[in-house]
């Protein structure tokens, strides 16, 4: 599940799982838009990809209570570049609606401008 926090409010899009795409990276432009991670790239023990058709909003309490009650479980992060790109990738697809659009957007600033401050 990719999380973009932004305002007391989370952006999630969920995995699909193993597939058959071949391609690696984002494809917003796919019938059904995606990001595969191949296996290796991340701390997911195999192939996966992002679903970027789908999108759904948390409250920061419902997603710590989601998180608390074990319906949504933390594997770990993906590495910044790949984060980025994730992002880039998720502005690009036709699903994505406007306020959801904008707290992506609004995360990837705030992403880029922490990483130009990282030495």
């Amino acid at each position: 599940m990719l999380n973009v926090a932004g305002d007391d409010a989370h952006a999630e899009a969920k995995d699909g799982g193993k597939n058959d795409v071949r391609q690696d990276g984002g494809q917003a432009d796919h019938r059904f838009p995606n990001f595969h991670l191949v296996q290796g790239c991340c701390c997911l023990p195999k192939p996966t990809w992002v679903c970027l058709d789908e999108y759904y909003e948390f409250k920061d309490s419902e997603l710590l209570q989601r998180h608390f009650s074990g319906d949504i479980n933390r594997i770990g992060t993906l590495p910044d570049e790949m984060t980025e790109e994730l992002m880039d990738c998720a502005l690009q697809s036709e699903d994505i609606a406007p306020r959801q659009s904008a707290l992506v957007q609004t995360a990837l600033d705030a992403f880029r401008a922490g990483r130009a401050q990282d030495p």
